[in-house]
């Protein structure tokens, strides 16, 4: 930041532009937001968002059961009942009385699952649902709906329905994940008793979290190193960066706070350093930081598309589903720091689009009908689970083929990794 003439003390030390003020080990990249994302290295990390709901939970399931036997309908209540449950990293597991079954919760909190349970002595499967319903730093929740159908044969047949919650207190590993931020403050550097202030401006910043460690990354030339900190299951942030000012080794210390919710991790804090260059001169300083986790979805996908044509000749309406037009519905697509290629080759068609920090796709496609060019539109939504990433969206377009010829399109398309 601020380079000394150490060896010629009766000369004025040298002023280095403030490029290098830095924060949570991460010195300024001069880019966007969205810019730190992108730079991130090629990975699908399913348990970066995932992570979130990491726990052990407690909680009961009630509802009704009903009997139909030959027609004679008895229904009984299912008193409140204890239930335990697991989530790592999306993977559900459950245990009930006399039962037990799995499960996946996805990166948007909806979950579904099976349990393996006995009805009068034979087996059955209960299906649930549910969602997450609270995540802080005290409490994650959840709640949904259970159901069951059992034929015991002799026309007699059991059904059950109800509700159930669970609860569990975090864990350190619920702030695993991506994060992107930005820090600003100020420098002083005194050099024998004169005062030089200035702002270090606002500076994007990327690190990760994993298991209550903290590892921050930075451009390599900017010399600092050995970036790292821990956080804690309340979310209290430490941590500290090195750095080697004229052979002056200097450590920037951080502290802050993370909060969870139910989008993500976001987190706030303080950085400062002080060092003693000798001959009179020292140096402070001191800032603000802010962090949110981020979704990191690179990889390859495979999965198809569908829906329908219209075309408007001279007034004449003509509907055509895409499986009459198009033999090839596949459809492909890679995500790589930030930007999205697409294929349909049954059409065939290309597309290059971005995608997000929430995982929001947009893009356009490229593809002929009867010689001219057409431009689409394609949207969708990457969803983070345990299995792979799961992909939903629409597309559309529009074109003028003249002689009051006109042809629209539009439909869905999901693809996984």
């Amino acid at each position: 930041m601020v380079p000394r003439l150490i060896g010629f003390r009766f000369a004025p030390p040298r002023r280095r532009t403030l490029s290098r003020s830095r924060l949570l080990g991460v010195s300024p990249c001069e880019v966007s937001c969205c810019t730190a994302v992108e730079s991130l290295e090629d990975r699908t990390l399913l348990s970066a968002s995932l992570a979130l709901y990491n726990g052990s939970f407690a909680g009961s399931f009630k509802g009704v059961q009903t009997i139909n036997n030959n027609g004679v309908i008895t229904t009984s209540p299912v008193n409140p009942t204890a239930l335990q449950s697991t989530f790592a990293n999306g993977a559900i597991t459950v245990t009930i009385p006399g039962g037990s079954g799995s499960g996946t919760v996805n990166s948007n909190g909806q979950l579904s699952g099976t349990v393996n349970i006995s009805v009068a002595g034979q087996p059955a499967v209960a299906t649930f649902t549910g969602s997450v319903t609270a995540a802080n730093n005290t409490i994650t929740g959840i709640a949904g709906a259970w159901s069951y159908s059992v034929n015991l044969g002799n026309g007699v047949t059991v059904s059950g329905q109800g509700t159930w919650t669970g609860s569990a207190a975090p864990v350190v590993s619920d702030f695993n994940g991506n994060y992107v931020g930005s820090y600003q403050g100020t420098d002083v550097l005194n050099n024998n008793g004169s005062i030089t202030t200035s702002s270090v401006s606002p500076t994007t910043f990327q690190t990760l979290i994993n298991n209550g460690t903290i590892t921050d990354s930075f451009p390599s030339p900017t010399g600092l190193f050995n970036g790292t900190g821990t956080i804690g299951v309340a979310g209290n942030i430490n941590g500290t960066v090195t750095d080697v000012i004229d052979g002056v080794t200097v450590t920037i210390t951080d502290s802050g706070q993370a909060t969870r919710s139910l989008s993500g991790v976001t987190g706030a804090g303080i950085w400062s350093f002080s060092a003693n260059f000798g001959g009179g001169v020292t140096e402070t300083g001191s800032g603000t930081w802010t962090i949110q986790s981020v979704l990191v979805a690179n990889g390859a996908y495979s999965g198809s598309f569908n829906g329908s044509t219209v075309v408007n000749n001279n007034g004449v309406i003509t509907t055509t589903p895409i499986p009459n037009e198009v033999s090839n519905l596949s459809v492909s697509l890679t995500i790589s720091n930030g930007t999205v290629s697409l294929s349909a080759p049954g059409v065939p068609a290309t597309g290059m689009g971005t995608i997000d920090q929430n995982g929001n796709i947009t893009g356009t496609t490229s593809f002929t009908i009867n010689g001219v060019a057409v431009t689409g539109q394609f949207v969708g939504t990457v969803v983070l689970t345990p299995n792979g990433n799961v992909i939903n969206g629409t597309w559309t377009f529009s074109v003028n083929l003249g002689g009051g010829v006109t042809e629209t399109g539009s439909g869905t398309w999901t693809a996984q990794s």
